[in-house]
């Protein structure tokens, strides 16, 4: 018969990587009834693995041994017993890993500054992700388990075992297929938990992004509001310059030096220097009327650029 067995193992990282790997190890035996022997092919993950070393170890030692006479199942019990205890601290580190963010999400103020961003909300789907594939690993161990089980009864029938060993074989590995059921609803209780908690996640997100909205749309009105009574303002000022700026430049223009009254009230005229007021006036007012007419096209023109910029 041929399986595998899949486990955790921490691979040593310490850059801030997931410190934990899914491996496994796949196992031939083969049993000849007549000789009552077996031959049995693992092959590892890596060199010098855990359960390679134990077997290592039990080979070397005569005493180990022959203390392990006639369970067949020997090395698939041990393999199973080499790992199956990191499973425990396996989801044990998820879990911590989904408590510490649930408890940010939980705290969290909604009026006050977020702590919370959408790459939170990656982790926890990351997070998810990696323990979806425990439900049918454990499915796969407890299946696993059951092929021992049936296995060890038809070394029993056959006489290749005794009935204390089969007995004893038999609760060892009852005892593993109780502790994968266990670890099954474990593991679908943490998913549960990272699914409500990437769902709180966004939608405390979402409330947050509506909230900011609100506040932007609400700024916008006051904004125009006071848009609204600025534009007022400026036509009062407008009105109100219209009505003062002729009687202004008639009092400027009568009040320049090319303008006098003599001693009997007559207004006399300096042509000859009156020239030099509108040769100098009129193309300083054109000057200034096409330096505003460039700058508002260059604006319009960047706003124009803008647009399209945004578009693509």
């Amino acid at each position: 018969m041929t399986f595998v067995v899949k486990f955790p193992e921490n691979n040593g990282r310490t850059d801030g990587a997931d410190p934990w790997s899914i491996r496994q190890t796949g196992i031939y035996q083969s049993f000849d009834v007549t000789t009552k022997t077996s031959v049995w092919i693992l092959i590892n993950p890596r060199q010098n693995s855990a359960a390679d070393k134990r077997l290592k170890d039990l080979l070397s030692s005569e005493e180990k041994l022959s203390a392990t006479e006639g369970q067949l199942p020997l090395v698939g019990l041990m393999v199973l017993s080499t790992y199956f205890g990191n499973w425990r601290t396996y989801m044990a580190f998820y879990e911590k890993e989904e408590l510490r963010m649930s408890g940010k999400v939980i705290s969290t103020i909604i009026d006050e500054e977020l702590n919370l961003n959408h790459s939170m909300l990656l982790q926890l789907r990351r997070l998810e992700a990696r323990l979806l594939l425990l439900p049918p690993i454990f499915q796969s161990l407890i299946q696993l388990i059951q092929t021992l089980q049936t296995m060890n009864d038809a070394f029993l029938a056959d006489g290749a075992v005794s009935s204390e060993t089969h007995k004893a074989t038999q609760e060892t590995l009852q005892n593993y297929s109780r502790a994968a059921v266990a670890y099954q609803q474990n593991a679908t209780f943490i998913l549960q938990k990272i699914r409500a908690t990437a769902q709180m996640l966004s939608d405390t997100l979402k409330m947050k992004h509506q909230q900011t909205a609100e506040k932007i749309s609400k700024n916008t009105l006051e904004l125009n509001n006071k848009v609204v009574q600025d534009s007022g303002t400026i036509r009062v000022i407008t009105v109100v310059t219209l009505l003062f700026l002729p009687g202004q430049f008639i009092a400027t223009l009568f009040g320049m030096q090319f303008f006098s009254t003599d001693p009997t009230g007559s207004l006399t005229v300096s042509r000859a220097s009156l020239w030099m007021f509108f040769a100098i006036a009129v193309p300083f007012t054109a000057a200034t009327f096409a330096y505003w007419k460039w700058t508002d096209r260059k604006q319009k023109m960047k706003a124009r650029v803008d647009e399209m910029e945004m578009k693509c």
